[in-house]
């Protein structure tokens, strides 16, 4: 059985999906990494997605407070900044931006892992919470103005050395 791939480096992988994504696909301007941890942040809405390749499986996601989520969904869409917009089309949206999000990571994984497999993304409006059988690598960013953080889950028994 071959060993798996460390967390940090889908966490990369992740975070240079987020660059392209913030710029191509929300279009804002400005990026900026706040912080890295492991916990992932309460009461904020967002969207996940898994990726499967041999003997690996994730989720990534995105999430935002409620506004948050609301102006990245304008911004996909191309809607105007204020224009509203209905809890759907906001959830239709983030499940498209983590799909968007998947598909770079997917790109950025083909040194590591080939193929890569994407599955049907989630949009959660709760919080979620890792056990002693999940663990999470979180990185806070600012896109624009809006902050959000983008999230790799995985179940703790695939750790590697890599």
């Amino acid at each position: 059985m071959s060993e798996a791939v460390s967390l940090s480096v889908w966490q990369g992988a992740v975070e240079a999906g987020a660059t392209d994504i913030s710029r191509d696909g929300f279009q804002f301007h400005g990026f900026e990494v706040l912080e890295r941890c492991a916990e992932i942040p309460e009461g904020m809405p967002g969207s996940f997605i898994p990726l499967v390749a041999h003997n690996e499986s994730v989720q990534v996601g995105i999430v935002s407070t409620q506004a948050g989520c609301e102006q990245m969904a304008r911004s996909l869409m191309q809607l105007p900044t204020g224009e509203r917009i209905s809890a759907a089309d906001m959830a239709d949206a983030l499940a498209e931006a983590a799909n968007i999000l998947a598909g770079y990571v997917k790109r950025n994984m083909q040194d590591h892992l080939n193929p890569v497999q994407l599955g049907l993304p989630l949009f959660v409006n709760g919080h979620l919470e890792t056990s002693d059988r999940m663990r999470a690598a979180v990185t806070k960013v600012r896109m624009g103005e809006v902050e959000a953080a983008f999230i790799v889950l995985r179940a703790a028994e695939w750790q590697s050395a890599r």
